[in-house]
């Protein structure tokens, strides 16, 4: 909607406001900030963060989806009727694929390990 001209960004000061009031009804209902934009009940957070903290593998399966297999990440073709053809012609639907080296991926755990921590 954004880029549409549909939706108009509150200025900081309204931004702020809106900020601290999330903050404020979700210390009210005893739940933690985890991540920047995330909050859950205490040992409750989004299991599928965990995974990306942990740099472990996960699939994704559906048009424009991501996943990261056997050191491989890759993302599929969108919309979804390309994913459909390349499906139905028994082709990967994927759009572009890569293979982090080892010093990417040992700079991604260092980063997923501090913001775990």
């Amino acid at each position: 909607m954004y880029r549409k001209g549909q939706l108009q960004v509150p200025n900081e000061d309204i931004g702020e406001e809106m900020y601290e009031y999330l903050l404020e009804r979700c210390r009210n209902q005893r739940c933690i900030q985890y991540e920047i934009s995330n909050f859950g009940k205490r040992n409750h957070e989004s299991e599928h963060n965990k995974v990306y903290w942990k740099n472990e593998g996960y699939y994704g399966f559906g048009a424009g989806a991501s996943g990261y297999v056997n050191g491989e990440r890759y993302n599929n073709v969108n919309p979804v009727n390309h994913y459909i053809k390349k499906i139905e012609n028994n082709e990967r639907p994927l759009l572009d694929s890569t293979f982090p080296t080892q010093t990417e991926q040992m700079e991604e755990e260092m980063f997923f390990r501090f913001k775990n921590e």
